[in-house]
């Protein structure tokens, strides 16, 4: 399964198409940060305090409303976790 998200991630590149919104895998609601903080765990979510790896997150179509819960998840992480 891994490989088949890969693929796609590459194909909707390759299209042309914007990224999609990566949300949790674990929690059915919570939208994941975007973070190089930790090795192997590109994205982190704050609803179950765990990491995920570039081909974990459940893929989601962008919408405004995804896009601020995105902005309000990176500065909460910020202010959890700074520089």
């Amino acid at each position: 399964m891994s490989w088949v998200r890969a693929l796609d991630l590459a194909a909707r590149t390759l299209r042309g198409e914007g990224p999609m919104v990566a949300m949790c895998p674990t929690c059915p609601d919570e939208v994941l940060v975007s973070t190089m903080r930790w090795p192997g765990a590109e994205f982190y979510c704050l609803g179950c305090d765990r990491g995920y790896s570039f081909i974990d997150p459940r893929p989601e179509t962008p919408t405004p409303e995804l896009d601020e819960r995105i902005a309000q998840a990176i500065a909460r992480f910020a202010e959890l976790y700074p520089r």
